[in-house]
């Protein structure tokens, strides 16, 4: 998986790479937008073993320093 299409607020697509991050069983999906890292709202964890990848996903939450 190297691009995955996320909407934005406003209507517009946009395609980010993803940066797969391990945490135990779970695999958190972090993109870039605006200088700034979120995790993607619809990702499950394992999309990316069942090929399960979706038309397009949205931005959750944030990720700051500390996270």
């Amino acid at each position: 998986m190297n691009k995955v299409t996320i909407l934005l607020e406003d209507g517009e697509k946009i395609r980010r790479k993803v940066k797969l991050i391990q945490f135990g069983n779970f695999v958190m999906a972090v993109v870039r937008y605006k200088n700034r890292e979120y995790l993607l709202k619809e990702w499950e964890g394992d999309e990316y073993l069942r090929g399960n990848i979706k038309d397009y996903y949205t931005l959750g939450k944030e990720l700051k320093e500390g996270d």
